[in-house]
């Protein structure tokens, strides 16, 4: 009896989840911009920052491991690299919200969500803003070629 109601579970759930993720919108990683950001539901917003955040710590795990074999000029690198892409102690909440802000300005609309992500990452750091405003100048220079 248990295993029935256990199929029969396994069958609804996927009668119910096939139309919702079929709604679901398609990303195309290549060109991840305000369009594809803006198509998400709010859920998706989370599960893409949820991700990316997940990533990222798992990159900085394995490039804070590397480190000690690294020469001199390798560890200034990456040193560098992290001191520019800060890792704030900020809620999920609060970096969709800071997307959703950073988007809101039409001149942002072609960058990229990464580097988005950095600039709010800045933001979230409370870096100062000269630098935040030379980060976003450098993305969008670099999201209008």
């Amino acid at each position: 009896m248990t295993t029935r109601r256990l199929v029969l579970a396994c069958i609804v759930l996927v009668l119910v989840v096939t139309p919702v993720a079929a709604q679901a919108p398609t990303l195309d990683f290549d060109a991840t911009d305000s369009a594809t950001w803006e198509k998400l539901t709010a859920w998706g917003k989370l599960g893409y920052v949820m991700g990316f955040g997940h990533a990222e710590q798992m990159y900085r795990v394995i490039l804070n491991s590397m480190n000690p074999a690294c020469s001199e000029a390798a560890k200034r690198s990456l040193e560098a690299f992290l001191k520019s892409n800060p890792r704030p102690s900020a809620s999920n909440g609060q970096w969709v919200s800071g997307l959703d802000e950073f988007y809101r300005d039409w001149r942002n609309k072609r960058v990229p969500i990464a580097s988005a992500r950095r600039i709010v990452g800045l933001e979230l750091s409370g870096r100062p803003q000269a630098e935040i405003d030379e980060a976003v100048r450098a993305v969008r220079e670099a999201s209008s070629e």
